[in-house]
């Protein structure tokens, strides 16, 4: 046997393989993702955004901080882009949870 059972080489390599094989169910943060509004919420903490298809972090649902810079003109594009029907492109820079962040975005007019 070249390697033993318990040896510190074996359970290094065991992880490392996990985390291979785990990496593309996390998805790939950060990324774009296109999409129709159906939804939009008015939330205390930020205003969600939901789109026809899911974004890296598990979910449909995307946030916009209140506490970005661009807060303001991020909701007004995002309102109206859902009045138009127009389709969006979301930047989601990180998850929390299975919560989209985004940091900006485009809508196609």
């Amino acid at each position: 046997m070249l390697v033993s059972r318990d040896s510190p080489v074996k359970k290094y390599a065991i992880t490392l393989l996990g985390l291979v094989l785990a990496a593309p169910a996390m998805g790939q943060v950060p990324s774009f993702r296109e999409g129709k509004i159906t939804r939009i919420w008015a939330d205390p903490s930020d205003m969600v955004v939901q789109l026809d298809g899911t974004g890296p972090c598990g979910s449909d649902l995307f946030h916009i901080l209140r506490s970005a810079t661009n807060f303001d003109q991020m909701t007004a594009l995002m309102m109206t882009a859902a009045a138009a029907g127009r389709p969006v492109n979301l930047y989601v820079t990180g998850c929390d949870g299975e919560r989209n962040i985004i940091s900006h975005g485009a809508a196609g007019f």
